[in-house]
Protein backbone atom coordinates (compact mmCIF):
# COMPACT_ATOMS: atom_id res chain seq x y z
CA UNK A 1 0.00 0.00 0.00
CA UNK A 2 1.50 3.34 -1.03
CA UNK A 3 2.08 6.17 1.41
CA UNK A 4 -0.38 8.39 -0.49
CA UNK A 5 -3.04 5.68 -0.32
CA UNK A 6 -2.46 5.29 3.43
CA UNK A 7 -2.64 9.04 4.06
CA UNK A 8 -5.78 9.37 1.97
CA UNK A 9 -7.46 6.37 3.58
CA UNK A 10 -6.63 7.71 7.04
CA UNK A 11 -8.07 11.10 6.12
CA UNK A 12 -11.29 9.52 4.84
CA UNK A 13 -11.59 7.24 7.87
CA UNK A 14 -11.08 10.16 10.21
CA UNK A 15 -13.60 12.41 8.55
CA UNK A 16 -16.20 10.00 7.18
CA UNK A 17 -15.59 6.67 8.98
CA UNK A 18 -15.28 4.86 5.68
CA UNK A 19 -12.71 3.34 3.35
CA UNK A 20 -11.71 4.80 0.00
CA UNK A 21 -13.67 2.13 -1.84
CA UNK A 22 -16.83 2.63 0.21
CA UNK A 23 -16.48 6.40 0.01
CA UNK A 24 -16.09 6.35 -3.77
CA UNK A 25 -19.04 4.03 -4.33
CA UNK A 26 -21.60 4.83 -1.67
CA UNK A 27 -21.02 7.91 0.42
CA UNK A 28 -23.53 10.74 0.68
CA UNK A 29 -20.61 13.06 0.05
CA UNK A 30 -20.82 12.16 -3.63
CA UNK A 31 -23.05 15.22 -3.95
CA UNK A 32 -19.82 17.16 -4.36
CA UNK A 33 -18.76 17.80 -7.96
CA UNK A 34 -15.00 17.64 -7.47
CA UNK A 35 -13.31 14.39 -8.41
CA UNK A 36 -9.55 14.08 -7.98
CA UNK A 37 -8.51 11.07 -10.02
CA UNK A 38 -4.95 10.21 -11.05
CA UNK A 39 -1.72 8.79 -9.70
CA UNK A 40 -2.99 7.95 -6.22
CA UNK A 41 -2.88 4.14 -6.49
CA UNK A 42 -6.63 3.74 -6.58
CA UNK A 43 -9.06 4.39 -9.44
CA UNK A 44 -10.84 7.45 -8.12
CA UNK A 45 -11.42 9.43 -4.98
CA UNK A 46 -14.23 11.83 -4.33
CA UNK A 47 -13.75 14.78 -2.01
CA UNK A 48 -15.43 18.07 -1.39
CA UNK A 49 -13.79 21.27 -2.61
CA UNK A 50 -12.99 22.31 0.96
CA UNK A 51 -11.33 18.99 1.83
CA UNK A 52 -9.29 19.09 -1.36
CA UNK A 53 -8.07 22.61 -0.65
CA UNK A 54 -7.04 21.73 2.90
CA UNK A 55 -5.26 18.61 1.67
CA UNK A 56 -3.56 20.45 -1.17
CA UNK A 57 -2.30 23.31 0.96
CA UNK A 58 -1.14 20.97 3.70
CA UNK A 59 0.89 18.59 1.52
CA UNK A 60 0.91 19.72 -2.13
CA UNK A 61 3.27 16.92 -3.20
CA UNK A 62 0.56 14.36 -2.41
CA UNK A 63 -1.52 15.79 -5.23
CA UNK A 64 1.18 15.76 -7.93
CA UNK A 65 -0.37 14.49 -11.13
CA UNK A 66 -3.94 14.77 -9.89
CA UNK A 67 -6.47 16.20 -12.29
CA UNK A 68 -9.82 17.65 -11.31
CA UNK A 69 -12.99 17.45 -13.32
CA UNK A 70 -16.69 18.06 -12.90
CA UNK A 71 -18.86 14.99 -12.48
CA UNK A 72 -22.18 15.66 -14.21
CA UNK A 73 -23.55 12.19 -13.47
CA UNK A 74 -22.88 9.85 -10.53
CA UNK A 75 -22.72 6.91 -12.94
CA UNK A 76 -19.45 8.34 -14.25
CA UNK A 77 -17.88 7.96 -10.78
CA UNK A 78 -19.18 4.42 -10.39
CA UNK A 79 -17.71 3.39 -13.76
CA UNK A 80 -14.29 4.73 -12.70
CA UNK A 81 -14.09 2.67 -9.51
CA UNK A 82 -15.13 -0.65 -11.01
Amino acid sequence: MSKVYQVTQYRLLTRYSTTIEAFATGSNSLKSNILPAAKLNFPAMHASYHDTQVFEHGRPSLLDGVTFQRVPDIRMVLRMVR
